[in-house]
């Protein structure tokens, strides 16, 4: 440091009065940056409001994907479809629980984009069958991605009540 000091101040000197040797009154300074690879998924409106259940429907939800690198993706549902928040057993005749389909959208920067389609039961928690979807080598920056969740009437009469599920999206860097 003290070098580096004297080393400048002596070109400094030199450069007002005349300098004796060109590299003198240069000096090079290298600057360098880190850009951190991130994630974030933002712009959900939460809790999603559903329709009547008794009856085919479908709903949709915006968020915006922004990756900066290669990333990865992955859907969870806690209890792979909409389910009765109630105790107990189910009368016989009666359904407590409505699957659902799921598609994501994520445009990709540059063109492109993820597109796929899977059932509420494909991603529950215990043992998702659906693996992490990958961006391949494209990036996602601030794009407006789409979740559509369709479900179909079901074949037996519902137990009235309250159904719920909880989705969890995950985007991540790709490692």
């Amino acid at each position: 440091m003290k070098r580096c000091q004297v080393v400048m101040a002596m070109a400094s000197a030199l450069v007002s009065v005349q300098p004796a040797f060109a590299d003198d009154r240069s000096v090079s300074i290298e600057i360098a940056g880190l850009i951190e690879p991130r994630c974030a998924n933002t712009g959900f409106v939460y809790p999603l409001e559903l329709k009547d259940l008794t009856q085919a429907g479908s709903s949709s939800l915006q968020f915006e994907a922004g990756c900066n690198a290669p990333f990865q993706y992955r859907v969870q549902s806690a209890r792979g479809a909409f389910a009765l928040e109630q105790t107990g057993a189910v009368s016989a005749g009666f359904a407590s629980s409505v699957p659902y389909a799921i598609s994501v959208h994520i445009p990709l920067t540059g063109g492109g984009a993820i597109d796929d389609r899977f059932t509420s039961a494909d991603v529950k928690s215990e043992m998702p069958a659906f693996p992490f979807s990958t961006s391949r080598n494209a990036v996602s920056i601030q794009q407006k991605a789409e979740m559509r969740i369709v479900w179909n009437a079901s074949h037996m009469p519902l137990l009235p009540g309250v159904y719920q599920d909880q989705l969890t999206v995950t985007l991540s860097v790709r490692p």
